[in-house]
């Protein structure tokens, strides 16, 4: 979400040198098989780790048994590694609050981004316009916090 509808690679991937940036192999599958640019596609090696995940079986039932999810497998890699999550999808944060596993979103990301000076304020209006016209939905909450 943030590689398509922000354009903020470059700040992403200086933000991805100071923190250790990270996706299952679930969620790198689910992104290559969206329509995606091509140089967007190539920028998710550039910006993520890939790493493997083994499904936690206690999170099963919460996912109607289907281990297929991205959330699901970016829950278990965080449960096995002591982790935090950065999950938009509601039903997963709840999820992770229910396990109490340390969590933010893109909204997050974004102020942490901006608070290391790696988006300006400007940047920062310019993002939270095309969020708001993407058909990602975040609450007016959540976006007036990007101002």
């Amino acid at each position: 979400m943030l590689l398509e509808t922000c354009s903020i690679d470059v700040a992403l991937q200086s933000f991805g040198t100071r923190h250790e940036l990270l996706i299952t192999e679930r969620v790198r599958e689910e992104y290559e098989a969206g329509q995606r640019p091509l140089n967007k596609a190539g920028l998710l090696g550039n910006i993520f780790a890939t790493v493997s995940a083994q499904v936690n079986d206690s999170l099963l039932p919460y996912f109607h048994f289907d281990a297929s999810s991205g959330e699901i497998s970016v829950i278990s890699y965080a449960m096995q590694n002591n982790a935090s999550c950065v999950i938009d999808e509601e039903f997963a944060r709840q999820v992770c609050k229910l396990f109490e596993i340390p969590l933010t979103g893109s909204v997050g990301i974004i102020k942490r981004m901006h608070a290391e000076r790696l988006l300006t304020r400007r940047e920062m209006r310019i993002v939270r316009e095309r969020l708001r016209k993407s058909k990602f939905y975040l609450s007016a909450e959540l976006l007036n916090q990007l101002r």
